[in-house]
């Protein structure tokens, strides 16, 4: 697992060495709360314990 600048980081990688990318910008994962839409609708978010990390 890698936590980096990504564009930084590929460069440094041999060419075709990479199966998956999970790119984790805010995607509201493990809310402690509700999520609602602009036009006020629900988000039915992930609130599983599958995405924690110790």
């Amino acid at each position: 697992m890698l936590c980096a600048d990504s564009i930084e980081t590929m460069r440094s990688m041999p060419a075709a060495s990479v199966d998956m990318v999970f790119a984790d910008p805010p995607y509201n994962l493990q809310l402690a709360g509700e999520l609602h839409r602009p036009n006020n609708s629900r988000v039915d978010g992930v609130d599983d314990a599958w995405d924690k990390f110790d």
